[in-house]
């Protein structure tokens, strides 16, 4: 989850696994996520990928559209916005999923360490983690970490990092 002034946008995910080679260890893994279809659905024209488009844009403008009548908001743009957020949550998700399909996840992980990827990816990795573990002082800098996908993960930050540019998405 990676929190900007345009919102929140879940581009990866953070698990706990046991080691591979010793299963007395357990691991802190980032791997890709922030995917609502299977990748394959974002790029294939057969009748069924196609479908699942359609069915995740109207569920997003739907959506849009009960949150601006919670909030009151009741003028005539309101659908044409809604269809502007759905369209543009589908272009960030099909950017993940190109990447995802140019850059398959392997079972060999980059070992990092969280001050090593938040100067890379310029984000405070260890914030987030200790915000979401019950005990925050589990963890530090220096904490071992394994990035299941790096290509991912740099294509996916250079991503946000060029929503942060603009005050509107303009990736068609």
């Amino acid at each position: 989850m990676f929190t900007s002034r345009l919102g929140a946008l879940a581009v990866f995910g953070i698990r706990t696994r046991f080691d591979e080679n010793d299963p007395t260890i357990k691991r802190l893994e980032l791997y890709p996520a922030g995917l609502s279809m299977e990748v394959t659905d974002y790029g294939e024209d057969d009748p069924i990928s196609t479908a699942r488009r359609a069915a995740f844009q109207i569920y997003i403008i739907e959506i849009m559209k009960l949150l601006a009548k919670d909030a009151g908001i009741t003028d005539i743009n309101v659908e044409d916005r809604a269809f502007t957020v759905a369209n543009d949550v589908f272009t960030i998700e099909k950017f993940l999923a190109d990447s995802l399909r140019r850059n398959p996840t392997t079972n060999v992980p980059r070992t990092t360490n969280l001050q090593e990827i938040s100067a890379q990816f310029f984000f405070e990795f260890d914030r987030l983690i200790s915000h979401e573990l019950d005990d925050p002082e589990a963890i530090s800098v220096l904490t071992p970490i394994y990035l299941t996908n790096n290509m991912y993960f740099t294509d996916a930050f250079e991503l946000v990092t060029d929503l942060e540019k603009y005050t509107y998405n303009c990736l068609s």
